[in-house]
């Protein structure tokens, strides 16, 4: 099971919300409709959705940033399907086999295989190389104590 940030679980939490919004569910799980907005999330979701509207929008002003402020939400819409690290793309379940299959995603995953072969190549190369000097360095240090005759038992001054 994996454990998420704290940044990744209010990305989630959020997400739930938009969930439950665009099935017109409340947070609360009652259904939405005239009822009034159970969470903060949705009510500030509805108040920018209202304030955007085309005849408020002109008189709209845009908030200063702030990090722990949330701005937009109502621009946002939860999506379930899949997501291709290679080509950076959100597809849905009917799209998968399309996309796997199309001239821009192969060059992509040609690309990002040669990458890691390379990448395992230096690996090995580099270990290849490692456990060479360290051989070299045991015989160096055997051919040192043959030369002072220490294999003999004999002593030099």
């Amino acid at each position: 099971m994996r454990i998420f940030s704290p940044q990744e679980d209010d990305f989630f939490e959020t997400l739930n919300f938009y969930k439950r919004r665009t099935k017109g569910q409340s947070a609360s799980g009652g259904t939405g409709g005239s009822s009034k907005p159970a969470s903060k999330e949705e009510k500030e979701a509805a108040e920018e959705e209202e304030a955007l509207g085309e005849d408020k929008v002109a008189d709209y002003e845009i908030p200063d940033f702030d990090e722990d402020g949330k701005v937009g939400t109502s621009f946002m819409k939860a999506v379930n399907g899949f997501f291709c690290r290679l080509c950076r793309k959100y597809l849905n379940e009917d799209a998968v086999a399309a996309h796997a299959g199309s001239r821009q995603h192969y060059d992509k995953f040609a690309e990002a295989v040669a990458a890691k072969q390379e990448k395992a190549r230096e690996e090995m190369e580099k270990k290849k190389k490692k456990e060479e000097e360290e051989e070299e360095a045991k015989k160096v240090r055997a051919g040192s104590r043959t030369a002072f005759g220490e294999e003999k038992g004999c002593m030099v001054d």
